[in-house]
C-alpha cells in the first residue's frame, strides 16, 4: 500500500513511523527541509507548499491508495486543499488531529532526535536547553 502523508507535525511523523512498520510505502510531503529531518528512516519527502493544481497533479502521478492529512490544527487552508484533492481524484482521506491533551504541550516544539535529549529548567520565565549528555559528564 502507499500513503502520502501531509505534514512534519508529531502526528505526521507517527502517522509514517506506523505505516512504515505495517510495510507500507510512505512518501510525506512537508513545507521545510527542517521538517524533512525528523522524518522516519525510509520515508521517501516532498519538500515544498502546492497549490490546489499542483497538489492535485502530485498527487495523482504519485497514485497513492490513501491521503492521510497530519498538518498543523491551525492549518486550515491546507486541510481543506488537501481533502478536496484527494475527493475529486476519489482517493481515501483521512484526518488525524491532535489529541487535546497535546495540544498545548509545549514540549511538541522542543525538536527531540536521536540521542541528542533536551534538558530543560524554567528559570524565573527563563527556558534554558542543554543536551543530556553534558548533564550527565558534569554529574560526578
Amino acid at each position: 500500500m502507499k500513503t502520502i502523508i501531509f505534514g512534519g507535525t508529531t502526528e505526521g511523523r507517527e502517522q509514517a513511523a506506523l505505516a512504515l512498520a505495517r510495510g507500507e510505502s510512505v512518501l510525506v510531503s512537508v513545507t521545510s527541509e527542517y521538517a524533512r529531518q525528523f522524518l522516519p528512516e525510509g520515508a521517501a519527502c516532498h519538500i515544498g507548499a502546492m497549490d490546489e493544481a499542483a497538489m492535485k497533479a502530485w498527487i495523482a502521478a504519485e497514485r497513492p491508495e490513501r491521503v492521510i492529512d497530519a498538518t498543523h490544527p491551525f492549518a486550515v487552508r491546507a486541510t481543506q486543499t488537501i481533502r478536496a484533492c484527494a475527493d475529486a481524484l476519489h482517493i481515501p482521506y483521512v484526518r488525524i488531529e491532535r489529541a487535546a491533551d497535546r495540544r498545548e504541550d509545549w514540549r511538541d516544539a522542543v525538536p527531540i532526535r536521536n540521542t541528542l535529549l533536551n534538558e530543560v529548567n524554567i528559570v524565573k520565565g527563563t527556558v534554558l536547553r542543554r543536551p543530556v549528555e553534558q548533564r550527565r559528564e558534569a554529574t560526578p
